[in-house]
Protein backbone atom coordinates (compact mmCIF):
# COMPACT_ATOMS: atom_id res chain seq x y z
CA UNK A 1 0.00 0.00 0.00
CA UNK A 2 1.15 3.50 -0.96
CA UNK A 3 2.73 5.32 1.80
CA UNK A 4 2.15 2.80 4.71
CA UNK A 5 4.97 0.77 6.76
CA UNK A 6 4.30 -1.64 8.96
CA UNK A 7 7.06 -3.10 11.20
CA UNK A 8 7.91 -4.17 14.69
CA UNK A 9 9.17 -1.23 16.97
CA UNK A 10 13.35 -1.70 17.29
CA UNK A 11 13.63 -3.25 20.90
CA UNK A 12 10.62 -4.90 20.52
CA UNK A 13 9.38 -7.93 18.77
CA UNK A 14 5.37 -7.72 19.85
CA UNK A 15 5.50 -4.24 19.66
CA UNK A 16 3.72 -2.30 16.36
CA UNK A 17 5.12 0.68 14.78
CA UNK A 18 2.70 1.76 11.78
CA UNK A 19 3.48 4.66 9.79
CA UNK A 20 0.90 6.22 7.41
CA UNK A 21 2.60 9.43 5.39
CA UNK A 22 5.66 9.32 7.74
CA UNK A 23 3.19 9.52 10.67
CA UNK A 24 4.25 6.96 13.29
CA UNK A 25 5.10 6.83 16.92
CA UNK A 26 8.26 5.44 17.54
CA UNK A 27 8.45 4.75 21.22
CA UNK A 28 6.48 1.67 22.13
CA UNK A 29 5.60 2.58 25.84
CA UNK A 30 2.40 2.33 27.11
CA UNK A 31 2.09 5.96 27.86
CA UNK A 32 2.29 6.76 24.79
CA UNK A 33 -0.53 7.29 22.09
CA UNK A 34 -0.55 5.41 18.59
CA UNK A 35 -0.52 7.91 16.03
CA UNK A 36 -2.05 5.04 13.73
CA UNK A 37 -4.72 3.34 15.27
CA UNK A 38 -5.09 -0.51 15.17
CA UNK A 39 -8.46 -1.82 14.57
CA UNK A 40 -9.76 -5.48 14.93
CA UNK A 41 -13.24 -5.89 13.08
CA UNK A 42 -13.71 -2.22 13.85
CA UNK A 43 -12.43 -2.57 17.58
CA UNK A 44 -9.39 -0.18 18.43
CA UNK A 45 -6.69 -1.56 19.93
CA UNK A 46 -5.53 1.12 22.53
CA UNK A 47 -1.55 1.05 22.39
CA UNK A 48 1.37 0.09 20.48
CA UNK A 49 2.63 -2.04 23.19
CA UNK A 50 0.98 -5.82 21.76
CA UNK A 51 -0.02 -4.96 18.73
CA UNK A 52 1.61 -7.40 16.72
CA UNK A 53 -0.01 -10.45 16.92
CA UNK A 54 -0.99 -13.05 14.95
CA UNK A 55 -4.71 -13.77 13.20
CA UNK A 56 -5.98 -16.93 13.04
CA UNK A 57 -8.15 -16.15 9.55
CA UNK A 58 -7.95 -12.43 7.94
CA UNK A 59 -10.57 -11.67 5.11
CA UNK A 60 -8.85 -7.96 4.39
CA UNK A 61 -7.41 -5.38 5.71
CA UNK A 62 -8.54 -1.88 5.25
CA UNK A 63 -6.27 1.64 5.20
CA UNK A 64 -7.47 5.10 5.81
CA UNK A 65 -5.10 7.80 5.47
CA UNK A 66 -5.45 10.48 8.72
CA UNK A 67 -5.97 12.71 10.39
CA UNK A 68 -9.03 10.40 11.24
CA UNK A 69 -11.67 11.34 14.11
CA UNK A 70 -15.44 11.42 11.71
CA UNK A 71 -15.48 7.51 10.51
CA UNK A 72 -14.16 5.51 12.87
CA UNK A 73 -14.66 6.30 16.79
CA UNK A 74 -11.05 6.23 18.29
CA UNK A 75 -9.55 9.69 16.55
CA UNK A 76 -5.52 8.90 15.02
CA UNK A 77 -3.21 11.55 13.64
CA UNK A 78 -2.16 9.32 11.29
CA UNK A 79 -4.75 6.91 9.89
CA UNK A 80 -6.13 3.57 10.53
CA UNK A 81 -5.74 -0.06 9.91
CA UNK A 82 -8.56 -2.18 10.17
CA UNK A 83 -8.49 -5.85 10.49
CA UNK A 84 -11.14 -7.77 8.97
CA UNK A 85 -11.75 -11.31 10.09
CA UNK A 86 -13.59 -13.83 8.40
CA UNK A 87 -17.20 -14.34 9.94
CA UNK A 88 -18.64 -17.90 10.41
CA UNK A 89 -20.05 -19.21 6.83
CA UNK A 90 -23.00 -21.45 8.49
CA UNK A 91 -21.43 -24.63 6.52
CA UNK A 92 -19.63 -27.43 7.77
CA UNK A 93 -15.86 -27.48 7.12
CA UNK A 94 -12.81 -27.11 8.33
CA UNK A 95 -8.99 -26.36 7.49
CA UNK A 96 -6.07 -27.87 8.85
CA UNK A 97 -2.40 -26.28 8.10
CA UNK A 98 1.53 -27.27 9.02
CA UNK A 99 4.13 -25.80 8.22
CA UNK A 100 8.57 -26.60 9.05
CA UNK A 101 10.99 -24.27 8.31
CA UNK A 102 14.68 -23.62 9.02
CA UNK A 103 16.03 -23.15 13.06
CA UNK A 104 13.46 -25.36 13.86
CA UNK A 105 10.52 -23.56 12.83
CA UNK A 106 6.82 -25.45 13.19
CA UNK A 107 3.39 -24.20 12.70
CA UNK A 108 -0.11 -25.01 12.94
CA UNK A 109 -3.27 -23.90 11.94
CA UNK A 110 -6.98 -25.14 12.10
CA UNK A 111 -10.55 -23.59 12.17
CA UNK A 112 -13.90 -25.44 12.24
CA UNK A 113 -16.92 -23.95 10.59
CA UNK A 114 -20.06 -25.34 12.33
CA UNK A 115 -23.26 -25.88 10.61
CA UNK A 116 -26.15 -23.34 11.36
CA UNK A 117 -28.30 -24.18 13.96
CA UNK A 118 -31.74 -23.33 12.98
CA UNK A 119 -33.86 -21.78 15.82
CA UNK A 120 -37.20 -21.61 13.96
CA UNK A 121 -38.74 -18.03 14.32
CA UNK A 122 -35.75 -17.15 15.96
CA UNK A 123 -33.27 -17.20 12.96
CA UNK A 124 -30.36 -19.25 13.26
CA UNK A 125 -26.76 -19.57 14.65
CA UNK A 126 -23.44 -20.37 12.77
CA UNK A 127 -19.89 -20.84 15.15
CA UNK A 128 -16.79 -21.05 13.91
CA UNK A 129 -13.56 -21.75 16.15
CA UNK A 130 -9.57 -21.34 14.68
CA UNK A 131 -6.41 -21.51 16.28
CA UNK A 132 -2.59 -21.52 15.28
CA UNK A 133 0.86 -21.94 17.34
CA UNK A 134 4.14 -21.28 15.95
CA UNK A 135 7.67 -22.15 17.53
CA UNK A 136 11.05 -21.42 16.21
CA UNK A 137 14.49 -21.50 17.52
CA UNK A 138 16.30 -18.41 18.13
CA UNK A 139 18.78 -16.71 15.06
CA UNK A 140 21.40 -15.42 17.95
CA UNK A 141 23.02 -17.39 19.71
CA UNK A 142 24.10 -16.03 23.57
CA UNK A 143 27.24 -17.24 24.70
CA UNK A 144 29.45 -17.37 28.06
CA UNK A 145 31.85 -14.30 28.28
CA UNK A 146 34.57 -14.95 26.22
CA UNK A 147 37.04 -11.91 27.54
CA UNK A 148 37.39 -13.30 31.13
CA UNK A 149 35.77 -10.36 32.74
CA UNK A 150 35.54 -10.78 36.45
CA UNK A 151 32.25 -9.05 36.46
CA UNK A 152 30.48 -10.85 34.04
CA UNK A 153 27.24 -12.81 35.10
CA UNK A 154 26.60 -16.02 34.13
CA UNK A 155 23.88 -16.59 30.70
CA UNK A 156 20.79 -16.78 32.20
CA UNK A 157 19.29 -17.95 28.44
CA UNK A 158 21.10 -19.39 25.85
CA UNK A 159 19.49 -17.76 22.68
CA UNK A 160 17.69 -14.48 21.61
CA UNK A 161 15.20 -13.73 18.54
CA UNK A 162 13.06 -16.78 19.45
CA UNK A 163 9.22 -17.54 18.61
CA UNK A 164 6.63 -18.92 20.83
CA UNK A 165 3.13 -17.80 20.15
CA UNK A 166 -0.32 -19.33 20.33
CA UNK A 167 -3.26 -17.46 19.26
CA UNK A 168 -7.22 -18.73 19.71
CA UNK A 169 -10.47 -17.22 18.76
CA UNK A 170 -13.80 -18.77 18.69
CA UNK A 171 -16.97 -16.68 16.44
CA UNK A 172 -20.60 -16.74 16.86
CA UNK A 173 -22.91 -15.06 14.71
CA UNK A 174 -26.88 -15.45 15.10
CA UNK A 175 -28.81 -14.13 12.21
CA UNK A 176 -32.18 -12.89 14.00
CA UNK A 177 -33.65 -12.32 10.96
CA UNK A 178 -33.59 -10.47 7.96
CA UNK A 179 -32.84 -7.29 9.55
CA UNK A 180 -31.00 -7.98 12.96
CA UNK A 181 -27.71 -9.68 13.54
CA UNK A 182 -25.61 -9.75 16.09
CA UNK A 183 -21.94 -11.48 16.72
CA UNK A 184 -19.60 -12.25 19.73
CA UNK A 185 -16.57 -13.23 19.24
CA UNK A 186 -13.36 -14.23 21.39
CA UNK A 187 -9.78 -13.62 20.86
CA UNK A 188 -6.77 -14.92 22.59
CA UNK A 189 -2.58 -14.68 22.18
CA UNK A 190 0.05 -15.86 23.95
CA UNK A 191 3.44 -14.93 22.86
CA UNK A 192 6.52 -16.16 24.52
CA UNK A 193 9.75 -15.44 23.52
CA UNK A 194 13.16 -14.12 23.83
CA UNK A 195 13.70 -10.75 21.89
CA UNK A 196 16.39 -10.06 19.64
CA UNK A 197 19.97 -9.28 20.73
CA UNK A 198 21.63 -5.73 20.97
CA UNK A 199 24.89 -5.00 20.41
CA UNK A 200 27.13 -2.49 21.47
CA UNK A 201 28.32 -0.26 18.76
CA UNK A 202 30.03 2.73 20.16
CA UNK A 203 31.27 4.32 23.60
CA UNK A 204 30.91 8.01 24.83
CA UNK A 205 34.62 9.16 25.76
CA UNK A 206 32.87 11.30 27.88
CA UNK A 207 31.58 8.66 29.89
CA UNK A 208 33.49 7.61 33.32
CA UNK A 209 36.81 5.79 32.24
CA UNK A 210 36.15 2.88 34.43
CA UNK A 211 32.67 1.89 32.65
CA UNK A 212 34.45 2.62 28.86
CA UNK A 213 37.08 -0.26 29.71
CA UNK A 214 34.75 -3.03 31.33
CA UNK A 215 32.64 -2.14 27.63
CA UNK A 216 35.35 -2.02 25.27
CA UNK A 217 36.05 -5.62 24.14
CA UNK A 218 32.41 -5.58 23.59
CA UNK A 219 32.18 -3.06 20.95
CA UNK A 220 31.25 -4.05 17.78
CA UNK A 221 31.23 -2.04 14.10
CA UNK A 222 27.90 -0.55 13.07
CA UNK A 223 28.07 -2.30 10.35
CA UNK A 224 28.88 -5.87 11.79
CA UNK A 225 25.97 -8.50 12.58
CA UNK A 226 27.22 -10.93 15.22
CA UNK A 227 25.71 -14.09 15.35
CA UNK A 228 26.25 -14.57 19.28
CA UNK A 229 26.24 -12.14 21.70
CA UNK A 230 27.14 -12.33 25.81
CA UNK A 231 24.76 -10.79 27.90
CA UNK A 232 23.91 -11.37 30.98
CA UNK A 233 19.93 -10.61 31.51
CA UNK A 234 16.74 -12.88 31.30
CA UNK A 235 16.02 -11.01 28.12
CA UNK A 236 12.14 -11.93 27.54
CA UNK A 237 9.50 -10.59 26.10
CA UNK A 238 5.97 -11.74 27.19
CA UNK A 239 2.31 -11.15 25.78
CA UNK A 240 -0.89 -12.41 26.63
CA UNK A 241 -3.40 -10.61 25.74
CA UNK A 242 -7.76 -11.54 26.02
CA UNK A 243 -10.24 -9.60 23.98
CA UNK A 244 -14.14 -9.85 24.14
CA UNK A 245 -16.34 -8.11 21.50
CA UNK A 246 -20.31 -7.55 20.41
CA UNK A 247 -21.12 -6.24 17.42
CA UNK A 248 -24.80 -6.23 16.23
CA UNK A 249 -26.19 -4.32 12.92
CA UNK A 250 -29.84 -3.66 12.71
CA UNK A 251 -31.53 -2.90 8.96
CA UNK A 252 -33.82 -0.35 9.67
CA UNK A 253 -35.29 -0.03 6.10
CA UNK A 254 -35.62 3.48 4.25
CA UNK A 255 -36.05 6.44 6.31
CA UNK A 256 -37.25 8.86 3.51
CA UNK A 257 -35.25 11.39 2.88
CA UNK A 258 -32.47 9.69 5.33
CA UNK A 259 -32.25 6.71 2.56
CA UNK A 260 -31.78 3.46 3.33
CA UNK A 261 -30.28 3.43 7.54
CA UNK A 262 -28.23 0.58 9.52
CA UNK A 263 -27.70 0.81 12.93
CA UNK A 264 -24.46 -0.63 14.42
CA UNK A 265 -23.41 -1.41 18.02
CA UNK A 266 -19.70 -2.40 18.80
CA UNK A 267 -18.97 -3.27 22.13
CA UNK A 268 -15.47 -4.47 23.21
CA UNK A 269 -13.04 -5.51 26.39
CA UNK A 270 -9.67 -5.88 26.20
CA UNK A 271 -6.89 -6.75 29.18
CA UNK A 272 -3.29 -7.64 28.28
CA UNK A 273 -0.15 -8.74 29.80
CA UNK A 274 3.08 -7.42 28.84
CA UNK A 275 6.49 -7.75 30.42
CA UNK A 276 9.78 -7.47 29.01
CA UNK A 277 13.28 -7.78 29.82
CA UNK A 278 16.30 -5.53 28.46
CA UNK A 279 19.56 -5.56 28.60
CA UNK A 280 20.89 -2.15 27.81
CA UNK A 281 24.49 -2.08 28.01
CA UNK A 282 25.10 -5.36 25.73
CA UNK A 283 27.52 -6.87 27.89
CA UNK A 284 27.20 -9.49 30.53
CA UNK A 285 28.30 -6.79 33.01
CA UNK A 286 25.09 -5.78 35.44
CA UNK A 287 25.78 -1.90 34.23
CA UNK A 288 22.37 -1.00 32.77
CA UNK A 289 18.93 -2.89 32.77
CA UNK A 290 15.82 -2.38 32.44
CA UNK A 291 12.45 -4.05 32.89
CA UNK A 292 8.73 -3.19 32.62
CA UNK A 293 5.69 -5.26 34.21
CA UNK A 294 2.37 -4.05 32.31
CA UNK A 295 -1.26 -4.48 33.33
CA UNK A 296 -3.38 -2.87 30.77
CA UNK A 297 -7.54 -3.17 30.47
CA UNK A 298 -9.66 -1.17 28.20
CA UNK A 299 -13.04 -0.83 26.64
CA UNK A 300 -14.92 0.72 24.26
CA UNK A 301 -18.95 1.35 23.65
CA UNK A 302 -19.70 2.26 20.04
CA UNK A 303 -22.53 3.47 18.23
CA UNK A 304 -23.21 4.12 14.58
CA UNK A 305 -26.30 5.34 11.95
CA UNK A 306 -25.26 4.78 8.30
CA UNK A 307 -27.24 5.74 5.61
CA UNK A 308 -26.90 5.71 1.77
CA UNK A 309 -28.78 7.63 -0.76
CA UNK A 310 -28.72 8.06 -4.62
CA UNK A 311 -25.81 10.96 -4.33
CA UNK A 312 -25.00 10.60 -0.33
CA UNK A 313 -22.83 8.16 2.03
CA UNK A 314 -22.90 9.13 5.62
CA UNK A 315 -21.93 7.96 9.05
CA UNK A 316 -23.18 9.40 12.24
CA UNK A 317 -22.20 7.41 15.50
CA UNK A 318 -21.26 8.17 19.49
CA UNK A 319 -18.23 6.96 21.20
CA UNK A 320 -16.98 6.05 24.32
CA UNK A 321 -13.89 4.50 25.57
CA UNK A 322 -11.64 3.97 28.61
CA UNK A 323 -8.59 2.14 29.55
CA UNK A 324 -6.03 1.81 32.95
CA UNK A 325 -2.54 0.73 33.37
CA UNK A 326 -0.42 -0.34 35.94
CA UNK A 327 3.69 -0.52 35.57
CA UNK A 328 6.36 -2.00 37.30
CA UNK A 329 9.52 -0.80 35.64
CA UNK A 330 12.81 -1.75 37.83
CA UNK A 331 15.82 0.13 36.01
CA UNK A 332 19.56 -0.71 37.12
CA UNK A 333 22.40 1.55 36.96
CA UNK A 334 25.83 0.41 37.74
CA UNK A 335 24.34 -2.47 39.33
CA UNK A 336 27.79 -4.37 39.01
CA UNK A 337 29.09 -1.80 41.45
CA UNK A 338 26.34 -2.33 44.32
CA UNK A 339 23.99 0.57 43.16
CA UNK A 340 20.31 -0.08 43.96
CA UNK A 341 17.71 -1.49 41.66
CA UNK A 342 15.62 1.86 41.06
CA UNK A 343 11.95 0.52 41.75
CA UNK A 344 9.90 2.77 39.41
CA UNK A 345 6.10 2.54 39.45
CA UNK A 346 3.85 4.13 37.14
CA UNK A 347 0.08 4.61 35.34
CA UNK A 348 -2.92 5.83 34.01
CA UNK A 349 -6.42 6.05 34.05
CA UNK A 350 -8.22 7.52 31.02
CA UNK A 351 -11.68 8.16 29.40
CA UNK A 352 -12.63 9.56 26.15
CA UNK A 353 -16.69 10.07 24.85
CA UNK A 354 -16.80 11.79 21.45
CA UNK A 355 -19.70 12.46 18.86
CA UNK A 356 -18.45 12.43 15.65
CA UNK A 357 -20.70 12.16 11.87
CA UNK A 358 -19.46 12.56 8.14
CA UNK A 359 -21.70 13.30 4.83
CA UNK A 360 -19.92 12.37 1.34
CA UNK A 361 -22.17 13.80 -1.63
CA UNK A 362 -21.45 13.80 -5.28
CA UNK A 363 -23.48 16.31 -6.93
CA UNK A 364 -26.02 15.62 -10.10
CA UNK A 365 -24.83 18.49 -12.35
CA UNK A 366 -23.75 17.28 -16.15
CA UNK A 367 -20.57 19.57 -15.39
CA UNK A 368 -19.36 17.21 -12.85
CA UNK A 369 -19.68 14.03 -14.92
CA UNK A 370 -20.02 11.97 -11.67
CA UNK A 371 -16.69 12.39 -10.91
CA UNK A 372 -16.76 15.37 -7.98
CA UNK A 373 -17.29 13.82 -4.33
CA UNK A 374 -17.34 16.32 -1.22
CA UNK A 375 -17.09 15.34 2.26
CA UNK A 376 -18.24 17.14 5.12
CA UNK A 377 -17.27 16.23 8.69
CA UNK A 378 -16.54 16.94 12.48
CA UNK A 379 -15.83 15.15 15.98
CA UNK A 380 -16.13 16.89 19.70
CA UNK A 381 -14.59 15.15 21.87
CA UNK A 382 -13.93 14.98 25.42
CA UNK A 383 -10.58 13.33 27.46
CA UNK A 384 -9.75 13.28 30.81
CA UNK A 385 -6.19 11.87 31.93
CA UNK A 386 -5.52 11.19 35.06
CA UNK A 387 -1.27 9.57 35.60
CA UNK A 388 0.56 9.01 38.93
CA UNK A 389 4.36 7.73 39.10
CA UNK A 390 6.09 6.63 41.95
CA UNK A 391 10.02 6.42 42.83
CA UNK A 392 10.44 4.90 46.34
CA UNK A 393 14.00 4.48 46.60
CA UNK A 394 15.86 6.77 44.10
CA UNK A 395 18.69 8.45 45.35
CA UNK A 396 20.82 11.82 44.63
CA UNK A 397 24.55 11.77 43.19
CA UNK A 398 26.07 11.67 46.71
CA UNK A 399 23.68 8.04 47.66
CA UNK A 400 21.20 10.10 49.70
CA UNK A 401 17.81 8.70 49.54
CA UNK A 402 15.70 11.01 47.12
CA UNK A 403 12.57 9.46 46.71
CA UNK A 404 9.30 11.24 44.92
CA UNK A 405 6.21 10.02 43.27
CA UNK A 406 3.75 12.49 41.58
CA UNK A 407 -0.32 12.69 40.39
CA UNK A 408 -1.57 14.76 37.71
CA UNK A 409 -5.17 14.87 36.32
CA UNK A 410 -6.86 17.05 33.41
CA UNK A 411 -9.43 17.05 30.58
CA UNK A 412 -9.42 18.26 27.20
CA UNK A 413 -12.25 18.96 24.86
CA UNK A 414 -11.52 19.97 21.20
CA UNK A 415 -14.41 20.08 17.88
CA UNK A 416 -11.92 19.17 14.93
CA UNK A 417 -14.05 19.64 11.69
CA UNK A 418 -12.75 17.88 7.96
CA UNK A 419 -13.80 19.00 4.10
CA UNK A 420 -12.38 17.01 1.25
CA UNK A 421 -12.98 17.62 -2.34
CA UNK A 422 -11.51 15.07 -4.41
CA UNK A 423 -12.14 14.58 -8.24
CA UNK A 424 -12.04 11.45 -10.02
CA UNK A 425 -10.12 12.18 -13.25
CA UNK A 426 -10.36 8.67 -14.41
CA UNK A 427 -10.88 5.07 -12.84
CA UNK A 428 -7.40 4.42 -11.46
CA UNK A 429 -6.81 8.55 -10.54
CA UNK A 430 -7.82 10.75 -8.39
Amino acid sequence: VPNVKITRSPSNISAATIAIRGSATINPAITWEPTVGIYLDGVFIGKNVGGIFDIAELERVEMLRGPQGTLYGKNTVGGAVNLITTKPSGEFSGKLRAGVGNYSLGTVYGSLDLPAFDLGGAGQVMAKVTGSYRERDGLYDNVADPFGNPLANPMLIDELNNIDNTVGRYDILWEASDRLELRYTWDYSDLDLAPSKNQLTYLDPNDPASVNALLAPYVTGENENRDSVSLDQAKFERSKSISRSLFADYDAGSWGALGDVTLRYIGNDRSLDWDDDIDIDGSPVNLFTSARFIDYDQASHEVQMIGTTDRTNYVFGLYYFEEEAAVYNPISFFGAFGSPTSQNRYGFDNDSIAVFGQVEWRPAADIFQDRLTLTLGARWTEETKDTYIDHPNDVDAQGNPAPFSGRAKKSFDNVSPTFVAAWDASDNVN
